[in-house]
């Protein structure tokens, strides 16, 4: 579990150098409003007024008045469009694709620091950043369709509402009713109290009264019957209590209401070291950002209950602490960046990947580096897990393969793996005569290239061509030796341009999907531009044509200590 002993200093209070080449102001809201403190609020009908919209130098409402007292603010029925509508908040801020920007607290800093699980989305996006993304993301033809978004500069949140309450016959209007209250965040988290999980919904609201009177409206519209017949709507299964903390309008089942918003004040998720530490680590914390205490999850009984009962294998997650991640936008990329923190397994590169040093003409490519150390380490543990899942019948499966080719594991993966083992096919070559024509694999552009111990990759290699002749495959690979390893490839003319390397480094659409390509230990690489030249040669192909906004995609994982970041980046053609 997270602590929550207080860091030294609210997370993100470090502006980092952001992918956009700017540096934001203040990224992580960690300077608050002035006029508030953390749990104090206004008594009912008695909020304190509105200095102007959230953002930079807005002073927050009066919330002076004692501590929360929980009961009063019950709703008792705030049923299912209550949930619908602040849903529509998060699917509005997923809509939106935006950066986090603006002073202000955090949801987190108005939720239970024993959280489990926290999500947290933006609702107010910077122009730039809403611009950039809608205008990626309008690329492809089903965006415009399933959204409704017409223009870089729609309003997403009111789009987004308005959708949502569309088949609710609900007095209320987005810009008299909503807009003037609702702030520009929304968080969401899975919180543990007594023996049961539930979820804790936390809107930033500037203004307390008019939030609650839409509140009481959504409640009206649902006991008068106004909802859809097909929504079944029990009042002992809807009761939802409101309540303020902070800058926040919490959410969550009522009758745990007032012990959620105690924990709330008294010991924030904001306030915590392992989540700080682990928000700090995204630096750039996007449109969206989550995490998950893996280890609260392990140590509480429902969860852990609940995973068993659906046969998960809760013993790989035993040696991780927790699991975040953010989604993010440049100019012409969107990214979802992960992070895992903890584990035993170790993927490193002793030197740079040489993925870079692939031909500019690669089509795609896959790079792993210290695969072979990491298989030797971590084998016994490996067996372990295997046996696990096949009734302890690994070493069995394993001594009949190596009994009917002559191979011996795990030396000869080991060697297999090496300090870097890479994959690649060229662009070059992909026609359809001479894909069709499987007799004669000599005209394709792909091959192999290892890094590892000369003698024993050449004496492998030499083992595996010769398996391949008694199998009777007609297949003819060409190797290149190097001073650190082989190549295998489909031609001579292929296995030399492996071997003597390329510029594919030097590509501003690879240095886009795959930033600090030589220091990650995996690297992946999709070039959409030439497999959209290779898919002309066929006449053209549907599902190339749906995603021709696309340049390509890239994915890279790297280690860092306990730290595992793998990243997912789109890259977009800019237009």
């Amino acid at each position: 579990m997270s602590s929550n002993q207080p860091p030294q200093g609210p997370y993100g209070d470090q502006p980092p150098q952001g992918p956009y080449g700017q540096q934001p102001q203040d990224p992580h809201g960690t300077q608050s409003p002035q006029g508030g403190a953390y749990g104090q609020q206004s008594q009912p009908g008695q909020p304190g007024p509105p200095q102007g919209p959230p953002g930079d130098g807005w002073q927050q409402p009066d919330q002076s008045g004692g501590p929360p007292s929980g009961g009063g603010r019950k709703r008792g029925v705030v049923i299912v469009a209550v949930v619908a509508a602040i849903a529509v908040v998060a699917a509005g801020a997923v809509l939106a694709f935006q950066t986090f920007g603006g002073g202000g607290a955090r949801p987190a800093d108005s939720m239970p620091a024993s959280a489990l699980a926290y999500a947290q989305f933006d609702l107010d996006p910077s122009a730039e950043q809403k611009v950039n993304v809608v205008r990626l993301l309008r690329g492809f033809p089903e965006f415009e369709e399933e959204t409704g978004i017409t223009s870089d500069r729609d309003d997403l949140r009111q789009l987004a509402f308005e959708e949502a309450l569309s088949d609710l016959d609900c007095d209320l209007d987005y810009e008299q009713d909503i807009e003037p209250w609702i702030g520009d965040r929304v968080g969401i988290s899975a919180v543990p109290v007594d023996d049961t999980v539930i979820p804790v919904i936390a809107v930033q609201v500037s203004d307390e009264g008019p939030a609650e009177e839409a509140v009481s409206t959504l409640e009206e519209c649902s006991t008068t019957g106004a909802l859809p017949e097909d929504i079944d709507v029990a009042e002992e299964d809807s009761d939802v209590g409101v309540d303020f903390v902070g800058e926040y309008m919490l959410l969550t089942e009522a009758d745990h209401l007032e012990a959620v918003v105690q924990m709330s004040t008294d010991s924030p998720l904001g306030d915590t070291d392992g989540f700080t530490q682990d928000m700090n680590s995204l630096e750039e914390q996007g449109v969206m950002s989550f995490w998950v205490d893996i280890q609260g999850l392990l140590e509480t009984p429902e969860v852990a209950s609940s995973m068993e009962s659906s046969g998960e294998d809760l013993s790989v997650l035993e040696e991780y602490d927790s699991a975040f991640g953010a989604l993010r936008a440049g100019s012409d990329y969107i990214e979802l960046a992960t992070m895992v923190r903890g584990g035993s397994f170790t993927l490193e590169a002793d030197g740079d990947n040489p993925v870079t040093e692939l031909p500019d003409t690669t089509l795609s490519a896959l790079s792993v580096s210290g695969g072979g150390r990491a298989l030797d380490e971590n084998w016994d543990d490996l067996l372990t897990t295997l046996d696990s899942s096949n009734g302890g019948q690994t070493q069995a499966q394993i001594d009949a393969f190596e009994s009917e080719t002559g191979f011996s594991v795990p030396e000869d993966l080991v060697t297999l793996l090496g300090d870097n083992l890479m994959i690649a096919l060229d662009a070059e070559g992909l026609s359809p005569d001479n894909l069709q024509d499987a007799s004669d694999i000599s005209n394709l552009g792909f091959g192999a290239r290892f890094t590892t111990d000369p003698d024993a990759i050449g004496d492998l290699v030499d083992r595996i061509q010769s398996l391949i002749g008694e199998q009777g495959v007609p297949v003819e690979l060409s190797t290149a030796e190097t001073d650190d390893g082989l190549v295998l490839a489909s031609n001579d003319a292929y296995a030399d341009q492996l071997a003597e390397g390329g510029s594919l480094g030097d590509s501003q659409t690879f240095q886009t999907a795959v930033p600090d390509a030589s220091e990650a230990a995996v690297v992946f690489y999709l070039d959409f531009d030439r497999l959209e030249e290779t898919a002309d040669e066929f006449g053209g192909a549907d599902e190339v044509d749906r995603l021709q906004s696309l340049k390509a995609i890239g994915v890279s994982s790297a280690q860092d200590d306990d730290l595992t970041a793998v990243s997912f980046r789109m890259v977009f053609e800019d237009d």
